[in-house]
């Protein structure tokens, strides 16, 4: 034991000292009620009952609560101390100090109305879960940086134009865990889609989300007839067939889907995690279309921006073409183009036309390849392809708008769907780039569509912040951007765009 709480210093020490007193009875007659109730306790008591057990074995007592019931009935001080008060006041302590008042100060900060800009707050949320991603992709971009003069070998061919195949929804499953980005959870989950996976495969009844944004022709008969052909052309596995897996693996009983990416792009992927939450992501891509349409105010917004690997080099080093996907007869059936300009009404309510526009930045060049950074608002009708296809710079690995592109002396001169499909002329090939590749090149016909989205706003999500998420992207792209030597390009944008969103 210590003696400094044993000698006679101490405050108990000093109560133990003191004589025990009885008080003089008192002259007053006592209380009849108070007497009777005394009466019957000590009745009780010597029939062998014990008030004390009774009162224990209550379940009232037995109640955890009843502590602060006890509190605030007898007016019990829950803390206090045998020390002077001028040693020790238990009382001295400010509000501030509690947890109660903390707890509260909190929640207040975290139900406060958003800051002037509140897209930054949520994007750095988001990028701090996917900054070991992008570190990830910094670091490989150096690798590339550092190989960009040494000769390509077969590995390295075959990772840039062979990407990962899933043909099983448990090694999906594994994947998308294993590079998930973001779980708010009971809100959502922001995944890292992979290249050639579709999110659905199938067609959404009336367009889904974005509802049907082509004007169909046919009666409802050969329309559902064609969505059923639709359906059985080619089923692999999805996303959608993942979601029973990772609601289990999350803990989401209401995971979902609401919209996706197409099959041949990879970027993030965000998952509602039940009615409220789809609800606002529906809000939140009406407002992006909405703020994506044109005038001076919202120009600058886009919904998207991704990294491309085009066939040649835009004339300018960046730049917006503004215009519309329709489509033109070829034959037997339709193809898409685009169209500089503004879509006549009839064009856009009859839904033979989608506006928009893409902007463009180049990040490099070399071996008759570019690397450009994108910003678009929409998908729809393969507007990003097509437009870029406009700019005489198709993505590479783009078999269907790539296909509209000739030789003529050694240059690429595109043509229209109409007249393309009469051409019997050699069709384009990038010469540089298949000396690159060498002997172990596939058929350019065989490469994958090299376009990946690295961020995804959602405007005003919930009515207040933007929600943007961000992937890196996949290995069998920055395989290619390491055969191509676009490597430094690559870690400088990356370093600029992380610095530009800590400044924000």
């Amino acid at each position: 034991a210590h003696k400094e709480f044993e000698g006679p210093a101490t405050p108990r020490a000093q109560e133990e000292a003191r004589p025990i007193v009885i008080p003089p009875a008192p002259d007053t007659p006592v209380d009849a009620a108070v007497e009777d109730r005394f009466r019957v306790m000590f009745e009780r008591k010597a029939k062998g009952h014990s008030i004390n057990q009774d009162i224990q074995n209550r379940k009232a007592f037995k109640n955890p609560s009843i502590y602060e019931m006890f509190i605030e009935q007898f007016e019990i001080k829950e803390f206090g101390s045998n020390f002077p008060r001028e040693q020790y006041d238990p009382d001295g302590y400010t509000q501030e100090c509690y947890y109660d008042y903390i707890s509260s100060a909190a929640k207040k900060a975290g139900d406060a109305p958003a800051a002037k800009k509140p897209k930054m707050s949520v994007l750095r949320q988001v990028r701090q879960q996917c900054a070991g991603a992008l570190r990830a992709s910094t670091s490989s971009a150096e690798k590339a940086t550092r190989s960009e003069a040494r000769p390509v070998t077969k590995s390295q061919v075959d990772a840039a134009c062979a990407p990962k195949v899933f043909k099983y929804t448990d090694s999906l499953v594994r994947h998308l865990e294993q590079s998930l980005i973001l779980h708010e959870p009971g809100r959502f989950v922001i995944l890292q889609k992979p290249y050639g996976v579709p999110c659905l495969g199938f067609k959404q009844k009336e367009g889904g989300v974005f509802k049907n944004s082509v004007h169909n022709s046919l009666d409802k008969d050969e329309a559902e007839e064609g969505e059923q052909k639709y359906e059985s052309l080619d089923r692999t596995v999805t996303i959608a067939d993942c979601i029973p897996q990772l609601s289990q693996l999350l803990r989401e009983p209401q995971l979902g889907f609401c919209t996706g990416l197409k099959r041949y792009v990879s970027g993030p992927l965000i998952l509602p995690c039940g009615r409220p939450d789809y609800d606002k992501m529906r809000a939140a891509l009406r407002t992006a279309g909405s703020l994506g349409a044109s005038g001076e105010e919202n120009a600058e917004f886009y919904q998207q921006s991704a990294l491309a690997l085009v066939v040649g080099r835009p004339e300018q080093e960046e730049g917006t073409v503004e215009g519309f996907a329709t489509f033109q007869p070829v034959g037997d059936h339709k193809e898409y183009i685009f169209v500089e300009g503004r879509a006549s009404r009839r064009q856009r309510t009859g839904k033979y036309a989608v506006q928009g526009g893409v902007a463009w930045s180049t990040l490099a060049s070399g071996h008759d390849c570019s690397l450009l950074h994108l910003q678009f608002g929409k998908f729809a009708r393969h507007l990003p392809r097509l437009a870029l296809a406009h700019l005489d710079c198709p993505i590479l690995g783009d078999g269907l708008y790539g296909q509209r592109f000739f030789d003529v002396d050694g240059k690429a001169v595109r043509m229209e769907p109409a007249r393309a499909a009469r051409n019997k002329g050699k069709k384009y090939t990038p010469a540089r780039l298949l000396a690159r590749l060498g002997p172990h090149a596939p058929p350019l016909a065989d490469l994958p569509l090299y376009l990946h989205v690295w961020q995804t706003v959602l405007p005003k999500y919930g009515g207040s912040a933007d929600l943007v998420a961000s992937a890196p992207p996949p290995p069998h792209f920055e395989a290619m951007i390491d055969v191509l030597g676009f490597g430094r390009a690559l870690k400088k944008f990356w370093n600029e765009t992380e610095q530009g969103a800590m400044m924000d």
